[in-house]
């Protein structure tokens, strides 16, 4: 069993990430002492799955995405996955279409909609 060091999340061994926050669960015997420092003091700044939530419920999207990608050094797609999974698992609504894509199914609408009179 592999204790997760953001959330505490207890997963089976041979998990790679965090059933509860998506957080890679690296091998403690092939980390090195430093990395293992490194790792505790990022405990001490505070669970990062507390600050993804704090940071989702003000709905800075970007700023989560951006903290977990520092946090853990992974991609942004990679983080924005994870950041959305955490955001749905807690029923957090992270913004989604915008005005722009209201617009284009405005627009789409109405064609369609002038294209059945025009007939």
């Amino acid at each position: 069993m592999t204790e997760c060091r953001f959330c505490g999340h207890v997963n089976a061994a041979e998990i790679q990430r965090c059933e509860d926050c998506g957080a890679w669960l690296p091998s403690q015997k092939s980390m090195p002492i430093a990395d293992q420092d490194a790792e505790q003091a990022g405990a001490d700044r505070g669970c990062l799955r507390d600050r993804l939530l704090a940071l989702l419920w003000e709905r800075q999207t970007m700023q989560a995405v951006k903290l977990y990608r520092e946090e853990m050094g992974v991609g942004l797609r990679e983080a924005k996955e994870v950041v959305e999974e955490l955001a749905d698992k807690h029923g957090i609504s992270t913004p989604g279409v915008g005005c722009a894509g209201i617009f284009v199914l405005l627009l789409a609408a109405s064609a369609t909609f002038l294209g059945i009179l025009s007939q």
